[in-house]
């Protein structure tokens, strides 16, 4: 279509996989942080198992998300 990137449209990924750092310009991405939300969700899990959460109630946790600013936004 013509466009250029960043120039005229910008891209942004999501997952900061390997990917992301091998194409040209490089993918801006958001890190998810996907051990630590398999850790939290096991936390939780285990939480549940064992009875030091309640099961009738749901159970929130947070893990922060970062934004990775590469070649594709300006």
């Amino acid at each position: 279509m013509g466009f250029r990137v960043p120039e005229d449209i910008s891209i942004c990924g999501f997952t900061n996989g390997d990917r992301s750092k091998a194409c040209d310009p490089l993918l801006t991405t958001v890190d998810q942080r996907g051990t630590q939300v398999g850790k939290k969700a096991a936390e939780i899990l285990i939480g549940l198992v064992e009875g030091s959460l309640p099961m009738d109630k749901t159970v929130h946790g947070m893990v922060r998300t970062s934004l990775v600013i590469r070649g594709t936004t300006r």
